[in-house]
């Protein structure tokens, strides 16, 4: 009797453990799972009742697909504008070559060649008075005006190719700068300095700023024809502050004006693309709002500066802004962003 009752218990047992394992093991993950799925189907349910309470019946294909088209037409936009933002022409310059054996003389042989280009240009285009119109000092003096290094101050230095670049790329902005004086009939140049003032936010983060300090003498039609010029060049300059006096107001002679004036030239942030991969990492859709916030409203540029067409297109795109605010579709695909996909990008 014992022995069968020990042989009843053990086996009673052994079901019981047999359902514990197959429950525990089995059975106790299926059952977290569902109560896991369970949760977020109520989640979705009451997310869903939420927006079609909010906004209709909209199916979300659409409002993606509606959403998609607008923003490539502010991605258009983008393109169409950058190379507006760009100073390239003033910065193009002579890469040292790879098996250049000491960068030093090279780079000091360089310099010395723009340098002596820029002198050659000042003797042609002022004669005897050259000393008289250029800066003093002129020319051994344009490199350190600009802010550019001599090559015998990197005596003993271990010199890279990325400060070659650097310099040079200073250097011809400079010496650029200098030309589009002579070239616009500055009588007398008295001084040009750059600045690197970077995204200073007048625009976008997306862009670089440069600020040229500048200097010179210029008759008043050829100056009111400089500005002129600026304004209607095919990309940004913009005259940040203008001082100008008349100290020879006694004079016969056409009004020789003295000017001292910051110019602002603008380039793209290294490594900017339409999806806001410059260094500011705006949106693209934040990026062409703010270029084209800033159409007109520089002192030297009208609104209708890039002619109809352009003018047309950033009407255009103010125009779909305010629709797309205005849409029910806008906001209901902000309203799924924030709430269902958990994100404000």
């Amino acid at each position: 009797m014992n022995k069968e009752r020990l042989i009843y218990i053990a086996a009673l047992a052994l079901l019981f453990l047999g359902v514990f394992c197959v429950y525990n093991f089995y059975f106790a993950a299926k059952l977290e799972r569902y109560a896991q799925h369970k949760e977020l189907l109520e989640s979705l349910r009451s997310s869903d009742s939420k927006l079609k309470a909010a906004f209709g019946p909209a199916d979300p294909d659409d409002v993606i697909r509606e959403h998609d088209g607008k923003e490539q037409v502010w991605k258009e936009a983008i393109l169409a504008r950058v190379p507006f933002f760009s100073d390239d022409e003033w910065r193009a310059h002579e890469k040292p070559p790879e098996d250049v054996f000491i960068l030093q003389f090279w780079y000091g042989d360089e310099s010395r060649k723009v340098v002596e280009a820029l002198w050659e240009k000042a003797q042609r285009k002022y004669g005897a008075q050259v000393y008289q119109r250029m800066p003093e000092g002129f020319p051994g003096s344009v490199q350190a005006m600009l802010g550019v290094a001599y090559s015998e101050a990197w005596q003993g230095r271990n010199i890279t190719a990325e400060m070659v670049n650097a310099q040079l790329e200073q250097l011809h902005f400079g010496v650029s700068a200098i030309e589009f004086l002579m070239d616009n009939k500055a009588l007398q140049i008295s001084r040009v300095s750059v600045e690197d003032i970077g995204g200073a936010g007048f625009i976008a983060k997306d862009v670089n700023y440069t600020r040229l300090g500048l200097s010179f003498m210029m008759e008043m039609k050829d100056l009111v024809g400089f500005l002129e010029k600026m304004r209607l060049e095919d990309s940004y300059f913009s005259v940040q502050g203008m001082r100008i006096s008349h100290p020879y107001i006694l004079a016969r002679y056409e009004p020789q004006l003295q000017v001292d004036m910051y110019l602002i030239r603008t380039k793209a942030a290294e490594g900017f693309s339409v999806d806001g991969g410059g260094s500011g990492g705006g949106g693209a859709a934040s990026t062409a709002e703010a270029f084209g916030s800033s159409f007109g409203t520089t002192s030297l540029r009208g609104g209708a500066r890039l002619g109809g067409g352009a003018a047309g297109r950033r009407e255009e795109l103010a125009g779909a802004a305010t629709r797309e605010k205005k849409t029910g579709a806008a906001k209901a695909w902000k309203w799924f962003k924030r709430n269902v996909l958990f994100t404000n990008k």
